[in-house]
């Protein structure tokens, strides 16, 4: 039998009127006093609360610009995404991005990505809600792109509703696990 792994995760807004200098804080200290206790550190992928008892203007982290902080602060954890949002990133744009954080905290990432549900969090960032057939399509297409730009140089993909062209694949390191 595996080994059973507890993951702790990391509010991206303040559950009160705390501001964000106190959350932040409070973040740290729980980082420090969980050392040891968990292994995993999970970050959710919105850009406003994703709950509905929260204004959506509530001061809320983005998340794999809070997971490259976190994780070069605090090496003692592996860190996950819960989701990324495919809609939210170009596919090739993302597939740079988790090479970089990769580079930068070594393998210690976890992708998560799904095709996104939160209608209002798209309308509010301006980006297009297609149904959700048409969203579960495109994170097929972004996840063939973002495979093909970490082991293929260079790196192409025409699909129906995305296409990427990189000259120099975003190597990413470690294995490619399919989930």
């Amino acid at each position: 039998m595996s080994e059973l792994r507890f993951g702790w995760r990391l509010p991206m807004w303040p559950a009160d009127d705390t501001p964000m200098p106190i959350l932040l804080g409070q973040i740290r200290e729980h980082l420090d006093r969980l050392r040891g206790q968990f292994d995993s550190v999970w970050l959710s992928d919105h850009f406003v609360p994703g709950n509905d008892w929260k204004e959506p203007s509530t001061p809320t982290l983005e998340c794999l610009t809070a997971v490259t902080h976190f994780a070069t602060a605090y090496p003692a954890y592996r860190y996950g995404t819960i989701v990324l949002a495919n809609s939210f990133r170009r596919p090739s744009l993302l597939a740079k991005m988790v090479a970089t954080v990769h580079a930068l905290v070594g393998d210690r990432l976890v992708l998560g990505i799904g095709a996104g549900w939160k209608e209002d969090e798209y309308h509010a960032y301006g980006y297009e809600y297609p149904s959700a057939g048409v969203r579960l399509r495109q994170l097929e297409e972004a996840v063939q792109i973002v495979r093909r730009m970490w082991t293929e140089s260079p790196a192409s993909f025409t699909g129906k509703h995305t296409s990427s062209r990189a000259p120099t694949a975003s190597r990413c390191p470690g294995r490619h696990r399919r989930s």
